[in-house]
């Protein structure tokens, strides 16, 4: 299901600091704090914040508007923006509102900065998904989700920044979890699909390759929200797990297939030249000082923005540039917070008798025919 909202903002302002990384390094750009997109069923705002010199931290907010026929649609399993490398523009996905939201076919839409109106790129037939930009930012890969409505199989694509057809890249086995296009041209994604792991296909097309399985045995669910690390030689990923809050963060290095968990208890990272790690946690971006070469966190990771939305899969909708740009979607999604839960047996006096159950996120319980049992969906 698709939310909407009509409005995108900048925001300018003072916010503290990340943690600074160990190692020094040229802090030319840093990451600077919270400019958001407030994810609502009536509003929406998107902020984006550039830095231009290591000792400012001001944030820039403003507001822009969209068209109020296809306001910004957001969805509880996939990313619905992203922002080019260099932060010029950012893609975001928009979709008339529609009472039948689970129908609504989305476009993919361009802002650029310097512009008042965005250009549309890839129109409902493309029903793209978790747009992602290439390292050049001439092309957005994206995509093609064909339970959307648009019929067919569920596909990766690109179509060119500036505009232009769109070309299938491949044909894939499931919904999206995530994709990262890497400098030697091949693109690194995940699916909810039966291939579970990590895989890799040239952005020209081709069969993929499978780079990671999950190990089951550990607990591991999933390989998902892929993320480039500079140079191209190394990816981070998100290792699922079940409750989404155990889940750990790791680096896969591509030439030679090694692994190794870098943090526990966040999901979808993404590395600033700042040196630090930003990432989800619970509905809130974390940062927390990165050592490149060692691949190892140092130090504790701090609040950066509070109240991210966030799937149900650990994806929390928010893009970073090079050049210290942050979009996020801001705000409470119905079913994209943990909610803890009681569960109680209500008797017709109205008194209430608590189960031996944890509080958790539960939804949709019902009872089995002889009242013994109870089926239960835990987020």
């Amino acid at each position: 299901a698709l939310t909407h909202a009509p409005t995108i903002g900048i925001t300018r302002g003072t916010v503290p600091a990340p943690p600074a990384p160990v190692a020094p390094r040229p802090l030319w750009r840093r990451l600077a704090g919270p400019a958001s997109i407030v994810a609502t069923a009536a509003a929406t705002w998107a902020a984006f914040t550039i830095v231009e010199r290591p000792t400012l931290l001001n944030v820039t907010r403003l507001t822009m508007s969209v068209p109020s026929d296809a306001p910004v649609a957001f969805s509880l399993d996939f990313r619905s923006l992203a922002v080019a490398p260099d932060g010029s523009s950012v893609a975001y996905l928009s979709a008339p509102v529609s009472p039948v939201t689970v129908a609504v076919r989305a476009r993919l839409l361009v802002r650029r900065m310097d512009a008042f109106e965005p250009t549309l790129v890839a129109d409902a037939t493309d029903a793209p998904r978790t747009p992602f930009f290439s390292p050049d930012g001439a092309w957005i890969g994206f995509f093609h989700l064909a339970n959307a409505g648009a019929g067919g199989e569920d596909q990766l694509k690109k179509v060119p920044a500036a505009g232009g057809p769109s070309s299938t890249i491949a044909t894939i086995d499931g919904p999206p979890r995530g994709a990262a296009w890497a400098p030697d041209g091949t693109i690194v994604f995940a699916t909810n699909g039966p291939t579970s792991g990590l895989q890799r296909i040239s952005a020209d097309g081709g069969k993929p390759t499978v780079l990671t399985r999950p190990n089951v045995e550990k607990g591991e669910v999933d390989h998902v929200w892929p993320h480039m690390l500079p140079g191209g030689n190394a990816v981070l990923f998100t290792i699922a797990k079940q409750p989404i809050e155990q889940s750990a963060i790791a680096v896969l290095d591509l030439r030679d297939g090694t692994q190794k968990v870098v943090l526990n208890g966040g999901s979808d990272a993404r590395y600033l030249p700042s040196g630090h790690l930003v990432y989800g946690s619970v509905g809130t971006l974390r940062a927390v000082a990165f050592d490149l070469e060692r691949l190892e966190v140092r130090g504790a990771p701090v609040p950066v923005v509070e109240q991210v939305v966030t799937s149900g899969g650990g994806a929390a909708n928010f893009a970073v540039s090079t050049d210290g740009t942050l979009t996020y979607v801001s705000g409470v999604v119905p079913g994209a917070v943990v909610i803890p839960r009681t569960l109680v047996w209500v008797d017709r006096a109205g008194r209430e008798e608590r189960l031996k159950a944890p509080p958790r996120n539960y939804f949709d319980a019902q009872l089995s025919p002889d009242g013994t049992r109870l089926a239960l969906d835990i987020r």
